[in-house]
């Protein structure tokens, strides 16, 4: 019988990796072994190495900071208000990322968790290792939110108001969690 005997003990047993799926196994049950074909043995070294650049990249990816940045533009899409905020990412890591996306909601902070709108951008973008890129992320305002805002700038005599931004991003197919704060107006 051919092959190759590791010494890594399963079960108290010994593996035999055999390169010959029809051979006669016999001696390996005698003997405590069982027989793993080459393919087998391959298939798993290959899950092996997946599972530890899956840990590698799960680990590299915490990394990741986002910071707010700066109101980029303003528009109109019909009726709809939209507003181009900045958002940064920074990569300390020795891996490159790619942000397939990041959706969620802005809320007013000052204004018990006011509903201000939904946020967007589905524009994949790729930060290199080291480095760090503005995302632009679309704001669309929920018309009831404006007229919040409005009404209590008005009665508290405060055109300024602190937001604050949660939302999830698709980092190379893993989900991650942002949450930051801006603050807007006068």
């Amino acid at each position: 019988m051919q092959g190759i005997l590791c010494t890594f003990p399963c079960k108290n047993a010994l593996f035999y990796i055999s390169s010959n799926s029809l051979e006669d196994r016999s001696y390996c049950k005698t003997k405590n072994f069982k027989a793993i074909k080459t393919t087998e043995a391959i298939a798993l070294t290959a899950a092996g190495v997946v599972l530890y650049s899956l840990a590698r990249k799960k680990a590299a990816l915490g990394t990741v900071n986002f910071f707010p940045d700066k109101i980029r533009g303003f528009r109109f899409e019909g009726l709809t208000p939209v507003i181009t905020l900045g958002l940064g990412a920074q990569n300390t890591s020795n891996q490159s990322f790619t942000i397939n996306a990041i959706a969620g909601n802005l809320y007013s902070v000052q204004w018990e968790n006011t509903y201000i709108g939904n946020i967007s951008s589905f524009t994949p973008q790729t930060i290199a290792p080291v480095s760090q890129k503005i995302i632009l992320l679309d704001v669309r305002l929920a018309m009831v939110g404006i007229v919040n805002d409005i009404i209590e700038a008005i009665q508290q005599n405060n055109f300024s108001q602190e937001v604050q931004l949660k939302a999830t991003a698709n980092i190379d197919k893993l989900q991650v969690p942002i949450n930051q704060k801006y603050k807007i107006g006068l």
